[in-house]
């Protein structure tokens, strides 16, 4: 029975989703599930070159296609109609497409299954708030996402959630409790790097300068303001952001010198690991807000994070419930006070002067990665598929 995974954007794009659903599907395939991505449109010239730029070779049985101009219910009907007579399964992991799925999941009696990664009437609510609307659209907004959200959690065959909070949050407030299960995102399998017994970092390198990595955009919800204003209580540190560009630049960081801050620039997806594994880096870092909105603070599942660990370096990232969901202080990660800049700059002095303990934080997130690759993460939802409809 195959999987039709409906994604509306095209691909490949600059955002961290894709990754996620590239690599979902393909782990996917790998277990010998038939997986047909559906997306707006490729950007390249054909799906192998799209599996290609996330690092992938795309499996036999997995396709990927851009919807035809009719839109995506159409060419899901279309791919419904070649999957016959194998009876397929629809899924998303946005809420828009997934109540758009609906009426064609009911008509055609084809199982769908919803992938939340947060509970996003409340998300809508903090952006709406955060974007200054009144009190009064503020509730419009909320209730009419959570009317969407409530429809979509009371029909769909199967709910995979990212994190414990939305799990929870899916049962206490919408009454979901059948047919449910957590699915933490995953990462790229681990690979122990060379000469991995972490000398004390205090002689640094690049000119003597202790080195900490950030992959991933700057602004929003990202904390990044906090992470760049501990480099002021980091004489020495040169942080190294892979992915945003300098125009990102907080005023508060314009008057850091030079050699203080380095940017890659965008890379591609399958770029990112072998860059973190050819650099000395001293740690990496999750700088997530508490008081931002509730994405961060309760249901984010940061990629960057099993990427980070996935290349043996050691993790510093902000005490927050969504992170705690898989972090342990001074066992996995050295966790530090949210929105704090000068704890995360004594986290960051505290892991690169203690040659212990930056010895175990790599060799735990190490198992903690190699619990959390995306084939494993594969191998948990095709047992979930396979309960709701046996024989996928």
């Amino acid at each position: 029975m195959p999987i039709i995974y409906v994604h509306e954007a095209a691909l490949p794009e600059r955002k961290a989703r894709s990754i996620q659903v590239l690599n979902t599907c393909v782990s996917l395939a790998k277990l010998g599930i038939a997986v047909h991505l559906l997306v707006d449109r490729l950007t390249l010239e054909t799906p192998a070159d799209v599996a290609d730029f996330y690092g992938l070779v795309l499996p036999a049985n997995m396709t990927i296609t851009g919807k035809a101009e009719s839109g995506s219910r159409h060419a899901v009907r279309a791919l419904l109609k070649q999957s016959s007579p194998q009876k397929p399964l629809l899924y998303a992991r946005n809420l828009r497409t997934a109540r758009k799925l609906l009426p064609l999941s009911r008509s055609t009696k084809t199982p769908l299954v919803y992938e939340a990664h947060k509970m996003t009437f409340m998300v809508v609510s903090d952006e709406a708030r955060l974007a200054g609307l009144s009190p009064r659209r503020v509730r419009h907004k909320a209730m009419r996402t959570f009317k969407a959200e409530s429809e979509v959690l009371d029909m769909a065959a199967g709910l995979v959630c990212t994190s414990d909070a939305a799990a929870a949050l899916s049962r206490t407030l919408f009454g979901r409790d059948h047919k449910v299960i957590v699915a933490r995102n995953g990462g790229p399998e681990p690979v122990v790097p060379a000469g991995a017994n972490k000398e004390t970092a205090a002689s640094g390198s690049d000119g003597g300068l202790l080195r900490v990595v950030y992959v991933g955009s700057m602004g929003g919800w990202k904390g990044t303001e906090t992470l760049l204003e501990s480099l002021r209580y980091l004489e020495g540190c040169q942080l190294v952001v892979v992915g945003a560009r300098a125009s990102n630049l907080f005023d508060s960081a314009r008057s850091l010198p030079a050699d203080r801050l380095s940017f890659t620039g965008y890379l591609a997806p399958r770029d990112v690991m072998p860059f973190l594994h050819s650099n000395d880096f001293t740690a990496a870092v999750i700088p997530l807000p508490a008081g931002h909105s509730s994405e961060p603070a309760f249901f984010t599942c940061p990629l960057k994070l099993f990427q980070y660990m996935a290349a043996g370096i050691p993790v510093v990232a902000s005490d927050v419930p969504s992170l705690r969901e898989i972090l342990r202080h001074r066992q996995n990660a050295y966790l530090v006070r949210p929105d704090d800049a000068e704890s995360l700059a004594d986290g960051i002095k505290t892991v690169a002067f203690d040659t212990q303990l930056a010895l175990d934080l790599m060799t735990n997130g190490l198992e903690t990665a190699r619990r959390h690759t995306f084939l494993k993460r594969a191998e948990k939802l095709a047992s979930f598929l396979k309960e709701l409809v046996p024989g996928i």
